[in-house]
């Protein structure tokens, strides 16, 4: 079975967890990129602003050929309760009808409904237990052995 990993990250946490994971299975990795950056001293409002009219921005195109994976390990920090509005961008642009998804996320709160929200936006895709790392600002709270105990799990279901 083929695997990629795609992600968006803001702050570099979650692309440091997929460099991480593409190396741990040795598969390969896209970063999700909005075509305008947020201004950092104003990420946490304007953050908040397009969660709240369910916005879309526009991203770019991703490097990888999607349709040929047979599973995808979505990586996003968690903004206000769920996804980035790239990572919705993503999932509305994207059939992943009869992929197999395995969420993980970063977030230095609460982990809200985030895994409900790609579920629902993920359309006749598999969505499967995520993982939910926490950080205390760039430090990862969470032990690297429960991400290997993650991916391990999901070569496991690979093979069967």
């Amino acid at each position: 079975m083929r695997g990629v990993i795609v992600y968006y990250s803001h702050s570099g946490n979650t692309k440091q967890i997929a460099s991480f994971m593409a190396e741990y299975l040795g598969i390969e990795i896209c970063e999700i990129k909005t075509k305008e950056g947020y201004l950092q001293e104003d990420i946490i409002e304007q953050g908040k602003r397009q969660i709240e009219q369910n916005f879309s921005p526009e991203i770019n195109e991703i490097n990888q050929n999607i349709q040929d994976a047979d599973f995808i390990l979505l990586g996003c920090p968690i903004w206000w309760y769920t996804f980035a509005p790239a990572v919705k961008t993503f999932l509305e642009n994207h059939d992943l009808s009869g992929k197999i998804i395995y969420p993980f996320t970063t977030s230095s709160g609460w982990k809200g409904h985030i895994f409900r929200d790609i579920e629902k936006l993920a359309k006749n895709a598999i969505v499967k237990q995520g993982l939910y790392l926490h950080y205390d600002g760039d430090r990862l709270v969470d032990s690297i052995k429960t991400i290997e105990k993650w991916l391990d799990n999901i070569k496991k279901e690979m093979k069967n």
